[in-house]
């Protein structure tokens, strides 16, 4: 049974709205709540049943203005989490979703950029793969789920400096460098760090991606 409610909005610090909180939570959190609230007695009478939640790359670290949608993913991916362990006794799977961008009538509200934006039919094949190979955790694209994880690794005091300092390329370049990478894919996921800083970063387009890199005036030339 898949489960999947979203719900975005950017909360400015300048004007913070508790309210906008509560809708995102209601939405997000609570509609997978009840999602599998309407589903599990019956999956726990027969023994046997597959809850696939939606949630998003977004919950994996907390971004600039994304206080009220990142910790909504950041709770679906937790809530996920723990049904899987507590609910495998009872022969139910759950499978947790995880995409980067895709182009839907949400994403086009975005004014920052979207790296590794894929479309709707490509992502709904990738889910589908995920789902029948029974993956626990689906995903995608494979740039965006490295970023995103290899941030998780780097220290608080770091992450947190690295934004007002400008030193997201160190940042990350550090945390990918164990997992070998070729020098175009490092530098795809090097462009994830951009994502906050519209103006310094340019479109480019390939045979699978949309991503985003630095202006030519500011490219490091280590990359």
């Amino acid at each position: 049974v898949p489960a999947s409610t979203s719900r975005t909005f950017v909360i400015s610090v300048d004007a913070w709205n508790a309210d906008v909180m509560r809708a995102h939570f209601d939405t997000n959190v609570m509609g997978l709540a009840h999602g599998v609230e309407a589903v599990l007695p019956e999956m726990r009478r027969r023994g046997r049943g597959t809850i696939v939640g939606m949630a998003s790359v977004a919950g994996y670290r907390g971004f600039p203005r994304s206080e009220a949608y990142g910790a909504t993913k950041a709770a679906e991916i937790n809530m996920l989490e723990a049904l899987r362990i507590d609910l495998r006794p009872f022969g139910i799977t759950v499978q947790t979703v995880c995409p980067g961008f895709v182009r839907t009538d949400l994403t086009a509200k975005n004014t920052f950029p979207m790296p590794f934006m894929l479309e709707p039919d490509d992502a709904a094949r990738r889910i589908c793969r995920g789902i029948e190979k029974e993956k626990a955790e689906i995903v995608f694209p494979f740039p965006m789920m490295l970023g995103m994880k290899a941030l998780r690794l780097v220290p608080v005091r770091l992450y947190t400096g690295a934004f007002g300092a400008g030193a997201w390329n160190d940042v990350v370049r550090g945390a990918i460098a164990s997992h070998g990478l070729d020098e175009a894919e490092s530098a795809r996921v090097l462009a994830l760090v951009h994502m906050v800083d519209v103006d310094a970063t340019i479109a480019c387009h390939d045979s699978k991606y949309t991503y985003w890199v630095p202006r030519p005036t500011q490219v490091d030339p280590a990359i």
